[in-house]
């Protein structure tokens, strides 16, 4: 059926050309726009592709090789990036780190300075910052954003959308706490882009501005013009909040319908693990080698201690591993995962560890390192489809959650709940990507879709004017009241006398 619909959709997209911007130097990351490419080329379309991360090239893509910019990964993680790293600070200057470090790639400056390249839509995944944004008013088309997290207040800014997301039932001091955090952040952020985004943006973009003889406009103006906001994430897995047209969950369109069959030599040892396998995927190129070193040498030392078999994807060589734990350096994790005796799933938290679970029934044993893991992590607890565990103590805390896991049976029964809800669609997620990004191209932005809100003067968005005209007539009426109770007054003394 995806097959057809996709042949349809090629039918009527040929010739649309998309420059898809991917800039994070992490390969989770990279398979999320590896499949955003694929699905564009299934459905004819001719992509531009900004990767880190370029692979053999094929018929109608073409792409902007920046991988020089990973030489410089170790640095920044280690400099210039706040202690905390689960303060949102510390995504947002690496996000804004890594979107300059693109920028001024010369392959990127290339592409930017060519006047004679069009482009029908442009495509940019957001990682905490809007540097990307302005390539659709440089290109003069509309601009797609693509968030490989979650929802979040600063995703929905993209379009303009600030819902409320702190839950109700919350303590009031956890709300207060919340609403401050929330007005700190927010000013902050207003001086992260006057002092660095804003001069960052005159200064990659203004020359290519100039070749096309145009003066280059406000940073404002082409980070907030996005047509539609794509979320690789799903109600289930986030806060349940109204939300415009253009903002669309698309969630698990990485995962293909039909999973390659294990390796024989895998599959023999998943087959023969009857105390069941637990897989662990706790990689991650945003995290110092100090912290990953650390996880390392405690996982190895608790793993010894386990039953079952553990199948740990794991880029270099490990030696004196127990007998119960193989490692891989790319295992086919949807494959594992598949797996009848894949009884947990071990992870940092990250958005595409918690959907490649929830489309497999397989709970969770999650240790966030950074912000928007921890936040997606208090929904899985909150789902009863998994646990958390931090980093003070890891070999009691992995003891303590495989346990947990094992011995408590509604683990599986939720996280089979909700991958039955998971897979309950109206079509492919392939599918309707596809149309919402033809919908884009085809209406010059889909402006139908967009929430009239960012358009509408701040005094009339939060009604400072019905709000100034209650408090005028309320004084008005106190004053009536003031005269009212003098006149009365006066009366009063007159009859008296």
């Amino acid at each position: 059926m995806l097959v057809l619909v996709l042949l349809y959709y090629a039918s009527v997209c040929q010739g649309h050309h998309v420059l898809v911007v991917f800039s994070v130097p992490e390969r989770s990351h990279s398979v999320l726009a590896n499949s955003v490419v694929d699905t564009l080329l299934a459905s004819d379309y001719e992509v531009t592709y900004v990767s880190p991360y370029p692979k053999d090239t094929r018929p109608n893509l073409k792409y902007v090789d920046v991988s020089s910019v990973l030489d410089q990964i170790e640095d920044e993680k280690e400099s210039d990036l706040p202690e905390d790293i689960y303060s949102p600070r510390y995504l947002t200057l690496m996000g804004t780190s890594f979107a300059q470090q693109v920028l001024r790639h010369s392959s990127m400056r290339e592409l930017m300075v060519n006047s004679s390249i069009e482009f029908d839509a442009v495509l940019v995944e957001w990682f905490y910052t809007g540097l990307f944004a302005p390539l659709a008013a440089l290109f003069e088309c509309p601009l797609i954003w693509y968030a490989p997290t979650g929802i979040s207040s600063q995703s929905l800014s993209l379009v303009g959308h600030t819902p409320k997301l702190d839950d109700p039932s919350n303590s009031l001091a956890h709300r207060i706490h919340h609403m401050w955090f929330q007005i700190y952040f927010s000013v902050w952020n207003y001086l992260h882009i006057s002092k660095i985004e804003i001069p960052a943006y005159e200064d990659y973009y203004g020359s290519a501005f100039k070749t096309r003889f145009r003066f280059l406009p406000t940073y404002e103006f082409a980070a907030a013009n996005g047509s539609l906001l794509l979320l690789n994430s799903h109600p289930l897995l986030g806060a349940v909040v109204p939300l415009p047209g253009n903002v669309k969950f698309i969630g698990g369109h990485h995962i293909a319908e039909d999973v390659s069959p294990l390796p024989k030599d895998l599959k023999k040892v998943l087959d023969s693990s009857a105390g069941g396998a637990i897989y662990v995927n706790m990689e991650s190129n945003l995290i110092s080698m100090d912290i990953q070193d650390q996880i390392t040498r405690e996982l190895k030392e608790v793993f010894s201690d386990l039953e079952q078999t553990v199948i740990w994807k794991y880029g270099d060589i490990l030696v004196n591993l127990p007998h119960n734990v193989y490692t891989l350096k790319n295992p086919p994790q949807h494959s594992i995962l598949s797996h009848v005796n894949t009884i947990a799933f071990i992870n940092h938290g990250d958005m595409n560890s918690i959907l490649d679970a929830t489309h497999f029934g397989v709970p969770m044993i999650t240790l966030p390192l950074l912000k928007d893991q921890a936040d997606n992590v208090n929904i899985v607890v909150k789902r009863g489809c998994g646990v958390k565990m931090i980093n003070k103590d890891l070999i009691s805390e992995v003891k303590k959650s495989v346990e947990a896991v094992l011995n408590n049976n509604s683990y599986q029964i939720n996280a089979k709940q909700l991958s039955s809800i998971f897979h309950h669609r109206l079509a492919p997620q392939q599918t309707e990507f596809i149309y919402l990004v033809e919908a884009v191209i085809r209406t010059n932005g889909a402006a139908h879709l967009r929430s009239s809100i960012p358009e509408t003067p701040i005094i009339e968005r939060y009604n400072v004017d019905i709000m100034s005209l209650i408090l005028m007539i309320f004084w008005f009426l106190t004053k009536v009241a003031k005269v009212v109770k003098v006149h009365t007054s006066r009366e009063d003394h007159e009859k008296e006398d």
